[in-house]
């Protein structure tokens, strides 16, 4: 399958090609409306635009699970195998969003023209050239409609005005799915970082809204990003794009924790990704936020059961090094790492020893959750005084001799002095 012809062909062809009928497009381009003839063209000439706003996440993972440079999709366009890796991640998306099932029936004809630069590239169209080019290579008799197509050539432009018209036309709705918070959070980082483009006109370009609000979505897919870099998934971003709500609710809650010391937001990353790693039942970027209203309590439960799994060792330079990748983002002051965890992650302590902590965690959670809402009645200590008997029952009913009895002494003592101080205060009657 060809994926473009070579640039001197294609330019060749472009600059001397004549209008196959009287049809022209209307397009907004550089703030102008222009009307740009129709031209019929080989399914072979046009070569994928690789720096496609819809395909810039799916790049990177492409990088990463299959070990390229990170420079694979930008250093030279029309080599054939990078233009190959880029039909494959849009063959993926036409399946995805039915675009393979709509094309593949033989009535169906290309109703609209592919955009094209002045160049070749695609710059709107890049998955129905995909769809129409597998279609046809497979089988050339069925799909002959599609051995050439229409498309129609933009003037001359830089990168912000193909950025601009692709924005405008792909980001409005259509037969294509929707671009995901992900991409969108991508291409504004790219507009800022690549562009030049200022936060708020990037906002504006891709229908985020105020500078503000793209600064925050920019925020939170780095906070993803830093997940899957502690889950050495370096951005594999079809792992996290479920979980908007909870990195979002991580980004929100950054502010809040501006005046927490950095090692105690750190932890609160290690733990809110633990949870990540497994959701289970309910709303995750609410328990997220519970974690945030209880954490002194959690943390004290998790370091009282979990101290020694979680002590990093003098020479781990690893955990000293991702120590300072969270603190970077999150705008600190460098840590001591020794007075950090373990990532708690199953590559550092093990799937079974990870699970527990998040078993503690939530329990923690639960816990300080129903001691807050106990907090505002009048029945308190007996509220409290009843869930602690229940556990102690549990605990009498539940007892085996292969369990452990290490630290029970020492818990049974702690309780028996808290039940003293109890009596007292109801024997008193006044404090």
């Amino acid at each position: 399958m060809r994926l473009g012809w070579p640039y001197h062909e294609r330019m060749e062809f472009l600059s001397s090609a004549e209008p196959h009928t009287h049809k022209t497009k209307k397009i907004n381009f550089q703030n102008q409306l222009i009307w740009v003839p129709y031209l019929r063209v080989s399914i072979d000439l046009p070569l994928y635009r690789l720096n496609n706003g819809r395909t810039l996440a799916s790049q990177h993972e492409y990088i990463q699970k299959n070990g390229k440079a990170e420079t694979y999709f930008t250093d030279d366009p029309e080599i054939y195998d990078v233009q190959q890796s880029q039909h494959e991640i849009l063959s993926e998306m036409t399946k995805a969003a039915g675009l393979e099932d709509l094309f593949s029936d033989p009535s169906t004809h290309q109703t609209d023209p592919l955009i094209l630069t002045e160049e070749g590239f695609v710059a709107n169209g890049n998955r129905r050239l995909c769809v129409m080019r597998k279609l046809f290579h497979q089988d050339p008799a069925t799909y002959q409609h599609f051995s050439h197509i229409d498309v129609v050539v933009l003037p001359i432009g830089d990168e912000t005005d193909i950025v601009r018209l692709e924005a405008d036309i792909q980001l409005e709705a259509d037969v294509t799915q929707d671009y995901s918070w992900l991409t969108i959070a991508v291409l504004a980082r790219n507009a800022v970082e690549k562009l030049g483009m200022t936060y708020a006109d990037a906002g504006k370009t891709y229908r985020i809204g105020t500078g503000n609000e793209t600064r925050k979505l920019v925020n939170q897919l780095e906070i993803g990003e830093l997940y899957l870099e502690t889950r050495n998934k370096n951005k594999q971003y079809s792992l996290i794009e479920h979980h908007e709500f909870a990195f979002q609710r991580m980004a929100m809650l950054q502010k809040k924790m501006n005046t927490w010391p950095i090692k105690k937001r750190i932890r609160l990353e290690q733990l809110a990704f633990c949870l990540i790693d497994k959701p289970e039942g309910g709303r995750l970027y609410q328990e997220i936020q519970d974690l945030y209203n209880g954490f002194d309590d959690v943390v004290e439960e998790v370091e009282e059961d979990h101290a020694e799994t979680l002590a990093i060792p003098d020479d781990d330079s690893d955990n000293q090094d991702q120590s300072s990748s969270i603190t970077a983002l999150l705008g600190g002051a460098e840590v001591d790492a020794t007075d950090n965890w373990l990532e708690i992650t199953p590559d550092e302590i093990g799937d079974e020893a990870a699970e527990e902590i998040r078993t503690t965690a939530r329990n923690a959670i639960q816990s300080a959750k129903a001691r807050s809402k106990a907090d505002k009645t009048d029945k308190f200590v007996f509220n409290k005084l009843r869930d602690a008997h229940k556990s102690i029952q549990q605990a009498v009913t539940g007892k085996k001799s292969t369990m452990m009895r290490e630290g029970v002494a020492e818990r049974i003592v702690s309780i028996e002095t808290a039940l003293e101080e109890i009596r007292m205060w109801v024997e008193d009657g006044t404090n």
